[in-house]
């Protein structure tokens, strides 16, 4: 799978990026910014990097803060596109942060009860982006600092994945000929926050998700691929990756995304191996880029 030989055309690429053909050739035409190749038919074909800009490109403009002139404009000097900040209502900041701090202090009735609320509130995908990632997040936080104690962590956690794991059991259409989307940690990784979110928003947007929870060791994960032939794996690794495991995801028959802060640390990724960070947006849309990618004559001659 080299990924050199990924292409997309226009019909992927208004899908991926959510906006018309005719608004893909406008910002060609009129910007300049991302050109496009042409196939021997005079079919447009873009990179993955180019797909990912023009999504990124389209969400910013979507959130109401930005223009396609600016945007392009920072393209065209080589500048880096603007992250798109999450819009918390300070009102649900405020819940959010009070349902934290009774979690925290074991306040089990208040805390569970503004955690519903909270729930009850927003969309589910509001609650998994608004308060179950940063919630994660800040535990991590404060475990390191040594602000909090285990016991607080495991409590606070725990109340959370309940929530998550009743999303994820819960029927959802699905999309159209997809085949499943494989999601875990390997062994030696005990965290599981930043993957059942994932997890979960996927659910949510209509993909297959088998969820294969913590520490799975690879053989079993060789397994389950052979067994189901997923369209992709998605693993968290936050404590640590070693070279060895880097070499046995390098073997499989899938392609891989990795996330987690062990996961940006690791450099020459394999063919079949991607990284995921940012946004779950930006993740969710790596993932459905990459599977739905064609490839060239001399890299399907290949396979």
């Amino acid at each position: 799978m080299n990924k050199d030989l990924m292409f997309f055309d226009i019909d992927q690429v208004e899908r991926i990026v959510k906006v018309p053909q005719s608004t893909l050739r406008n910002w060609e035409k009129r910007h300049q910014g991302i050109i496009p190749k042409r196939s021997n038919s005079g079919r447009r074909t873009y990179s993955l990097d180019q797909v990912l800009t023009l999504r990124q490109i389209s969400d910013l403009i979507q959130s109401g803060a930005h223009r396609p002139k600016e945007l392009f404009k920072l393209i065209s000097s080589g500048s880096s596109l603007p992250e798109i900040e999450a819009k918390v209502p300070p009102c649900v900041q405020l819940q959010i942060e009070a349902c934290y701090k009774a979690l925290i202090e074991l306040e089990y009735d208040t805390g569970v009860l503004r955690f519903q609320q909270l729930a009850m509130e927003l969309s589910d995908l509001q609650f998994i982006d608004w308060v179950c990632r940063p919630i994660f997040k800040k535990l991590g936080q404060d475990w390191s600092s040594k602000k909090i104690g285990v016991y607080q962590e495991h409590f606070v956690s725990g109340v959370l994945r309940i929530k998550l794991y009743q999303i994820l059991s819960r029927p959802t259409a699905l999309r159209k000929n997809t085949l499943p989307i494989m999601m875990a940690t390997l062994t030696g990784e005990k965290h599981e926050g930043g993957i059942l979110c994932l997890s979960s928003m996927l659910h949510l947007k209509g993909w297959p998700v088998v969820y294969l929870g913590t520490e799975l060791p690879v053989e079993e994960l060789k397994s389950c691929v052979a067994k189901l032939q997923p369209s992709a794996i998605c693993l968290s690794m936050v404590v640590a990756f070693d070279k060895l495991k880097l070499a046995m995801l390098a073997k499989l028959n899938a392609k891989v995304f990795i996330g987690g802060g062990a996961a940006q640390e690791v450099k020459d990724l394999p063919s079949n191996v991607y990284q995921l960070s940012g946004s779950f947006e930006h993740n969710i849309a790596v993932i459905e880029a990459v599977t739905e990618a064609k490839w060239s004559e001399c890299e399907r001659s290949a396979v």
